[in-house]
């Protein structure tokens, strides 16, 4: 027996709208299984947040890896513990 093409269409449309369903269940389901992060978490990723936020408004920049050519010698007086 030969299937029409529109209840064909209808057949895989219902089975694609339960796929969908299912698929938000689960993950409703497994948002509620996840613990909360906790308050220090939060607090020191907003913290980090804010840090790179205050050094992008200032213009700041890293510290080259890499000495300059006059400072190739011993350390500087101040930066006997850096290197």
């Amino acid at each position: 027996m030969d299937m029409n093409a529109y209840a064909l269409e209808l057949m895989v449309d219902e089975r694609l709208r339960q796929a969908r369903h299912d698929a938000a269940a689960y993950a409703l389901a497994a948002r509620a299984r996840r613990p909360p992060r906790p308050f220090r978490v939060s607090l020191g990723l907003l913290l980090i947040g804010l840090g790179r936020w205050l050094r992008r408004g200032r213009g700041a920049r890293r510290r080259p890896l890499t000495r300059r050519a006059g400072l190739a010698g011993p350390a500087r007086v101040g930066e006997l513990g850096r290197v």
